[in-house]
């Protein structure tokens, strides 16, 4: 105890070393008169020691004499304000005393927009002690809105996020409109793309994104007849804006709006608008899944085009040769697709897998006689043990369709007929026009 009458004592004479250092009676933002200034410097000295040793109580009626008599002598006031009366209500006895404390801190707020301005920044975290100390989301969401008016990208993060937390909830709870709940989340969205223009690896910001992102997705969901009306009349002034077309994209995935006539429109304008592959490639997608397999096609050629990545690009032409071969009978341009795609991976054997089956495929078609078609499988064969020996992983797969196809080999009495004996060469016909090797 005598300890800490002392300690008290020693901050007192600092007090009042620094309130003469200042030479507060000259200065009119002190009061009227000099007696009222050296009250107010005195006062506002003992605010400032006690708060930064966390004494709260020791500063509290100091802090209420400068507030009352001397509000403008510095904006310390309101910073030391905010800490006292969030420990103020922390410790209060009850809900009525939390809630008129946090009516205090307010007003501190109110006062220091008042005198000092910073108008967007004071807001924000008002709003973010109103949804810390109380269940006031109406009034949470008017300060975070009015932050984001006034400071836009520049807004804090935990605003930013608070701010769509809050929209969700404000939906939710019916108390804004899909249309505005949908404004409110582009502007996040854009804001936030803004930032990773300028700095595309900040880490600080991409977490950020998947924050917001993940808030969107969990929220409630917003009626595809909502979203395509909200899209439909922004497109205007924004089709052609790439950030736009992916965050309303986005949207409408996340909203199972995919069938949406304005979500294949925004994809298809993304794709024609932005240079990179993943747009062109986000469409073939589309139009796979649509079965408009041509369109497909003409994406997939596109986003090989836009990339610059050889495994990328080989991935892209052998989905391109899956659809040519199975949904369009495009067998020579899957063939050769599914080639060039081994050439960009030369240890990927799934291309020879494709072609292998594309010509087991075609044993029907190819040949006039049983000899003829049956001799397709030796051709077949050779592209699966030519992927087994590029690519250990598809080993397995490989082997078995060896096993399989080979059951369909010629026998010799039928090669013998028509003039070949194991290990001669020889030549299939028809579209797959390649050299094998006659085996039983």
């Amino acid at each position: 105890m005598h300890v800490r009458k002392f300690f008290l004592v020693f901050l007192f004479v600092l007090s009042i070393q620094e309130v003469f250092s200042q030479q507060p009676w000259l200065n009119p933002r002190y009061g009227s008169d000099s007696v009222s200034r050296m009250r107010c410097a005195s006062n506002l000295s003992n605010v400032d020691q006690f708060v930064k040793i966390n004494v709260i109580d020791y500063a509290v009626d100091s802090w209420k004499y400068v507030f009352d008599n001397c509000p403008q002598a510095s904006k310390n006031i309101y910073i030391y304000g905010v800490r006292i009366y969030k420990y103020l209500i922390e410790k209060a006895a009850d809900e009525t005393e939390r809630s008129r404390k946090l009516d205090s801190l307010m007003l501190i707020y109110e006062r220091r927009i008042q005198l000092y301005g910073e108008e967007g920044m004071v807001r924000g975290r008002e709003a973010l002690d109103v949804l810390k100390y109380s269940n006031r989301i109406d009034t949470a969401y008017r300060l975070l809105s009015r932050s984001f008016a006034l400071l836009k990208e520049q807004v804090e993060d935990p605003v930013l996020l608070a701010y769509a937390q809050v929209s969700a909830q404000m939906l939710k709870e019916g108390k804004i409109t899909e249309k505005t709940y949908m404004s409110n989340f582009e502007t996040i969205t854009e804001f936030i793309n803004k930032r990773l223009n300028s700095n595309p690896n900040d880490e600080k910001t991409l977490n950020l994104q998947e924050s917001v992102v993940q808030i969107f997705q969990t929220g409630p969901q917003v009626s595809c007849e909502s979203l395509s009306a909200y899209y439909t009349q922004k497109a205007g002034k924004d089709e052609n804006k790439p950030d736009f077309l992916r965050t309303a994209i986005t949207v409408l995935e996340k909203n199972r709006c995919t069938q949406s006539p304005v979500y294949e429109r925004f994809l298809r304008k993304l794709a024609e608008v932005d240079t990179g592959s993943a747009s062109a490639y986000q469409l073939a997608r589309y139009y796979t899944g649509k079965e408009k397999f041509e369109d497909a096609v003409s994406a997939y050629q596109k986003a090989i085009e836009a990339e610059k990545s050889d495994v990328l690009k080989a991935r892209y032409y052998y989905q391109m040769a899956l659809i040519e071969g199975s949904r369009l009978n495009q067998f020579k341009s899957a063939r050769d697709h599914a080639l060039r795609a081994a050439e960009l991976m030369p240890r990927w054997g799934e291309p020879f897998i494709l072609i292998g089956n594309l010509y087991a495929g075609s044993s029907k078609t190819c040949g006039s006689s049983e000899f003829e078609q049956k001799a397709v499988f030796w051709a077949a064969v050779d592209k699966f043990v030519q992927a087994m020996q590029v690519d250990p992983d598809v080993s397995e797969q490989a082997r078995q369709l060896i096993s399989d196809y080979s059951k369909y080999f010629p026998n010799k009495e039928v090669a013998f007929f028509n003039g070949y004996t194991e290990g001669q060469t020889y030549q299939v016909g028809c579209w797959i026009n390649e050299t094998t090797r006659v085996r039983f």
